[in-house]
C-alpha cells in the first residue's frame, strides 16, 4: 500500500444571485490505497463527504454552499532518501506529501510571492 497526498478543490458559492468573486481552497489529504486508481476513489469520497459536512457556510453575509469540484491532483508521498521504500513506509518527518509546479512572471513578482503578497501564478503541474 502506498501513501498519497490528493489536493482537493472546493469552492464557496452563494445560494441566491451573481457572485464576482469565487473563493476556492485547494486542501491536501492523506490517502492509503493499494495503487493509484484506488487512491483518487478514496480521495473523491473524501470530497464529497466534506461537501456534505460542511455544505451550509456564509459568505459576505450571504448563505453560501461549499462545493467540491474535484481532485487537482495526486501524488505518491516521498519518504526521505534514507529510507529502504521511499513511497511504501507510512510517512515519517521529512517525507515531501505534495508540490506544485507553477510560474511567476519576474522577480517583483517572485518576492510578492516570497513574502505572502497577492501574485498571479500560472500552474503547470498536471492533475495527476
Amino acid at each position: 500500500m502506498t501513501w498519497y497526498g490528493a489536493s482537493l478543490i472546493f469552492a464557496t458559492k452563494v445560494v441566491d444571485g451573481e457572485q464576482e468573486k469565487i473563493p476556492i481552497s485547494e486542501e491536501v489529504y492523506l490517502v492509503h490505497a493499494p495503487d493509484d486508481e484506488e487512491a483518487w476513489q478514496i480521495a473523491k469520497e473524501i470530497g464529497r463527504r466534506d461537501q456534505l459536512i460542511n455544505d451550509k457556510v456564509e459568505f459576505n453575509g450571504r448563505v453560501a454552499r461549499r462545493e467540491f469540484l474535484g481532485i487537482r491532483k495526486l501524488r505518491s508521498i516521498y519518504n526521505p532518501v534514507s529510507m529502504d521504500d521511499i513511497d511504501q513506509e507510512p510517512p515519517t518527518n521529512g517525507s515531501e506529501i505534495t508540490r506544485s509546479n507553477f510560474e511567476v512572471v519576474g522577480q517583483e513578482s517572485l518576492d510578492d510571492l516570497m513574502n505572502g503578497k497577492p501574485v498571479t501564478v500560472l500552474y503547470v503541474d498536471g492533475a495527476i
